[in-house]
């Protein structure tokens, strides 16, 4: 059964094969360099950083979710399509997240606590992320 090129089963598409995503998301990123379209940009930025912090390369991982919260938090603020700006939102608040994330996992508990603070406080009364407030 060919579930998508390059994964010939369900038993080899569930292997975490996260070295291969990694290269797989720099060709997207360099495909993406060309286009317009800055939040496919970031969010293959984001993804990057995912990959990179299930390896346990924090630091780098840490890179990728700086860039994405700050492209995030400028975008949500913009006066744009509802589902644009959720998108914005969550892309802010799951940045934020796993840059704590990434914190933790370097000892740097007093940016990871910064962090988490930041998400309750901006959450508190957004009734539209409850799932990134659980996160928190």
């Amino acid at each position: 059964m060919i579930l998508f090129q390059g994964h010939t089963s369900e038993k080899e598409y569930n292997k975490r094969q996260y070295k291969y995503a990694v290269e797989q998301y720099l060709k997207a990123y360099q495909f993406s360099r060309n286009s317009g379209d800055d939040y496919l940009k970031n969010k293959i930025d984001y993804h990057l950083g995912m990959v990179k912090s299930y390896l346990g390369y924090y630091e780098a991982a840490a890179v990728h979710f700086r860039n994405t919260t700050k492209y995030f938090e400028e975008h949500m603020k913009e006066k744009l399509h509802p589902n644009i700006r959720l998108n914005n939102e969550s892309g802010y608040f799951n940045s934020i997240y796993r840059l704590s994330n990434c914190y933790e996992n370097l000892r740097l508990y007093n940016k990871e606590d910064s962090l988490i603070s930041i998400g309750l406080q901006k959450l508190k009364n957004i009734n539209e992320h409850l799932l990134e407030y659980g996160y928190f």
